[in-house]
């Protein structure tokens, strides 16, 4: 086995203190942007985000052309909240795979977290017309983000088109029905209400709905009684 198998196994055995040490004695130098990458890698299982920060910016800049590095920075940036550095290295990723749509995926979840649903909603299109494995969360945040907008004809869409995808999720179904309460359609909302209540009726953003559909129901007792008993949940607040 070469020394960079071993070292991955070590660290995916997680004998952490091996890999690094195996790590600082390697010295073929062609690759040591693969070793800055490693060393990432050990320090953010170790919990040293900095360090592991620092060691795959060395990797990238060894290699601009190696994903791994970026993929590690833009995991680092969107746990610390710092969503313009997320954005600029998903668009780094993007650029050097622009048929990826994971990277694509990845920079439209970036400008959504930082607030700007045009760029968001613009590149969650094009990850959807890329039509890989992550069409179906860029439809349901599309869906989302008109939802939140007070949009619920231009969500519906989005939501059945992801619905089309994966028959009976339960996140979908329970946004379908979301939207069929906002909508007023009566028909439509008891249609999906039973469908979701058949899914997972403990699942909490049915009970979420179910007061919901009830206040339209005009069913108030029941409504402010499901809201009294899940009031300790933030989605309740």
């Amino acid at each position: 086995m070469n020394d960079l198998k071993l070292i991955v196994e070590n660290i995916n055995s997680k004998k952490l203190d091996l890999a690094l040490k195996q790590c600082e004695d390697y010295s073929v130098k062609e690759n040591i942007y693969l070793i800055n990458n490693f060393i990432g890698v050990i320090y953010s299982l170790k919990n040293n985000q900095e360090l592991a920060e620092e060691f795959f910016r060395k990797s990238h800049k060894l290699n601009e052309k190696f994903e791994d590095p970026l993929k590690n920075l833009y995991i680092i940036n969107i746990r610390k909240k710092k969503y313009s550095e997320a954005i600029k290295i998903a668009q780094k990723l993007s650029e050097l795979n622009s048929t990826n749509d994971l990277f694509i995926y990845q920079l439209a979840y970036a400008y959504e977290l930082n607030n700007d649903n045009l760029s968001a909603i613009e590149k969650y299109e094009k990850c959807k017309d890329l039509n890989g494995k992550n069409k179906l969360k860029a439809l349901n945040n599309i869906g989302n983000i008109y939802l939140k907008n007070n949009k619920p004809k231009t969500s519906l869409k989005y939501f059945l088109e992801a619905n089309e995808i994966a028959k009976n999720d339960k996140i979908i179904i329970n946004n379908i029905l979301l939207n069929y309460i906002k909508l007023k359609d009566e028909n439509k909302s008891d249609e999906y209400f039973e469908i979701s209540k058949k899914l997972d009726s403990k699942y909490i953003e049915f009970i979420y709905n179910e007061a919901q559909y009830y206040i339209f129901k005009e069913k108030f007792d029941k409504a402010i009684e499901l809201l009294n008993n899940h009031k300790d949940k933030s989605k309740f607040l």
